[in-house]
């Protein structure tokens, strides 16, 4: 799902073709093929890297701050 549509609820159309769509409303936000089951999972890396950039922002801090707590 494209990021920005994460958590809402959304329509998914499924043909009988194998094409699975998604709208937001009447909007189309993603369009995929459906692959069997042993092909594994297939990703679309724009639909969710700004949720693994949140993911991996880490803060920064001196390394005194964890000479403090470990003495």
């Amino acid at each position: 799902m494209p990021t920005e549509v994460a958590g809402r609820p959304v329509q998914i159309r499924l043909t009988l073709d194998g094409d699975l769509t998604v709208y937001d409303g009447e909007q189309l936000v993603a369009s995929h093929r459906v692959m069997p089951g042993v092909s594994g999972w297939v990703t679309v890396p724009e639909h969710h890297a700004a949720l693994w950039a949140q993911t991996l922002a880490v803060e920064q801090r001196p390394l005194a701050v964890y000479e403090e707590g470990a003495s």
